[in-house]
């Protein structure tokens, strides 16, 4: 299994040439989060309406790994979504879920998932 900072290396850069460090670049000038690891790879920024919100601008990773990271996170009340990034177009808005909730039940965070 490839690395997920690679798979979502890959996956960006097919999209837009800069499209990872630009992720990268906009989460940390805006306060918020990049987490690179073999099993996950998530960028995010707080929510302007909410603090305690994180907005997830890209993520690549199996579901435990994620909800891993989401916990660690100790100001992370919240994640919200856009659907538009799982391949599935922008017409899909976005989801929100409180971060206990997302990480004790299998079904949610499902649309946030998927292999790259």
């Amino acid at each position: 299994m490839k690395n997920r900072v690679t798979q979502a290396f890959d996956f960006l850069e097919s999209r837009e040439a800069g499209s990872f460090s630009a992720t990268v670049r906009f989460c940390l000038e805006h306060g918020g989060v990049v987490h690179a690891a073999p099993d996950c790879f998530l960028a995010g920024v707080p929510c302007a309406d909410d603090a305690g919100c994180l907005y997830v601008v890209f993520q690549c990773s199996h579901l435990p790994a994620l909800r891993r990271v989401l916990l660690s996170l100790g100001w992370c009340e919240r994640v919200r979504w856009g659907r538009g990034m799982a391949g599935r177009g922008d017409g899909y808005g976005t989801r929100e879920r409180a971060v206990a909730d997302f990480c004790r039940h299998e079904d949610f965070g499902t649309g946030l998932t998927k292999d790259c």
